[in-house]
């Protein structure tokens, strides 16, 4: 969706943009060659213009103004279409298929770094099933991993944390009645550091999960 919006705009806007920007030039170059007493006195000035081809044959008439507003209106509105695409437009997900783990610490470092009040990252592999999310909270940055009530990897993750002396902050289930699932959210306080929570993501995935190093991973950050 997003690149169909984008190639939108360059193929819609493209040529308008490219005709205000040879009228904006030929408009400073006709103010450059009109006298500057004759500008003053008439204040606007409507040139028709023929022009003449080597063969000899004249072009249709041409109307040549000097007023630069209408093409500095058109790019004006451009940059607006811009800038409103690039802010209405969600950031979208980073999508790798191999080496995944690589990733964990430059991405948790830049959100560190956020100056944003509830930065976050979700870093999911195999489809979205298994997940989990890092954000800051009232207490400092926290690790949220959730899992249905059959899912045996919840054990593997609070295990996890258990041999690290981490105790978890909140532990909740909830049951959907469409699908009649439980699930279970659990949360854990993090290190303060990049390579820490990088090495306990890495541990999350991989031993607690079984998630490979060559299997497609998504990052969503939000900074």
């Amino acid at each position: 969706m997003k690149t169909f919006l984008w190639l939108s705009l360059a193929f819609g806007l493209l040529p308008v943009t490219a005709f205000s920007l040879v009228h904006l030039i030929a408009t400073v170059m006709m103010r450059r060659a009109i006298p500057a007493e004759l500008a003053e006195e008439e204040g606007s000035i409507t040139l028709v213009t023929r022009s003449f081809t080597a063969f000899g044959e004249s072009s249709p008439p041409t109307i040549v103004s000097n007023q630069a507003w209408p093409a500095i209106l058109v790019l004006i509105g451009t940059l607006c279409c811009v800038v409103g695409l690039l802010y209405l437009i969600p950031r979208q997900p980073l999508r790798v298929s191999h080496d995944g783990y690589a990733r964990f610490e430059p991405l948790i470092a830049k959100l560190l770094r956020s100056s944003r009040d509830y930065p976050s990252l979700i870093i999911s592999a195999r489809e979205g099933h298994e997940a989990l999310l890092i954000s800051r909270g009232d207490s400092g940055f926290e690790l949220s991993f959730s899992a249905d009530g059959q899912h045996e990897n919840l054990a593997a993750v609070k295990a996890l944390f258990a041999s690290r002396g981490v105790q978890p902050l909140e532990e909740t289930t909830t049951h959907d009645d469409q699908f009649d699932i439980d699930t279970t959210y659990v949360s854990f306080p993090l290190p303060a550091t990049a390579p820490e929570i990088a090495t306990l993501c890495t541990e999350v995935f991989r031993d607690a999960c079984g998630v490979k190093e060559d299997e497609p991973m998504e990052f969503a950050l939000q900074d």
